[in-house]
């Protein structure tokens, strides 16, 4: 086999578009002996799939010891002795540690009221409670209007950002 096509024949190899009749091309000559000094780095490769090639089939009956060995094997068990561990006790302290659970939570839910305190319909709030409330009011207001003005700006920003990106992106395509 000339050089230049077998260099051919191994780069189609190497690429995975060589045909079987190329490969089998190149086992042969690979385990011919004459391979010339540029190519006895792959050798060994091509010699190792020349000796397995018909060494690895199966038998026809191949199916039908896998089953049998398989039946052997998996004996008629019941369910509870796939877990040997979990004996009743262990089921028993679950549901034990599940009302307990509950027990725990129901107590303390009792200290929690539900409702909050009613205040007499008669009852009036004092002019200094009022004006509390009325400052609060204010505050809230104002903190709720200085948070509403930095996420605009910030928003604007980021609008100002992605267009950028967009316009960066179509000079690109």
């Amino acid at each position: 086999m000339d050089y230049k096509h077998l260099s051919e024949l191994l780069e189609k190899y190497w690429a995975g578009e060589s045909s079987l009749a190329e490969e089998a091309q190149l086992r042969e000559y690979f385990q011919s002996g004459a391979v010339a000094p540029e190519h006895e780095q792959y050798a060994p490769l091509f010699q190792f799939f020349g000796q397995r090639q018909g060494a690895e089939c199966l038998s026809d009956d191949f199916e039908d010891q896998i089953l049998t060995r398989i039946e052997e094997r998996t004996p008629a068990t019941p369910i509870r002795s796939l877990h040997p561990n979990r004996t009743p006790l262990f089921y028993l302290s679950r549901i034990a540690a599940a009302i307990v659970l509950a027990c725990g939570l129901w107590w303390f839910g009792q200290g929690i009221e539900t409702q909050p305190p009613v205040v007499a319909q008669n009852e009036t709030l004092s002019e200094r409670e009022m004006e509390e409330a009325r400052q609060a009011y204010r505050q809230a207001k104002e903190a709720l209007l200085l948070l509403s003005t930095k996420m605009n700006r910030g928003t604007a920003t980021a609008a100002r950002g992605l267009s950028e990106l967009d316009k960066s992106t179509q000079i690109i395509k």
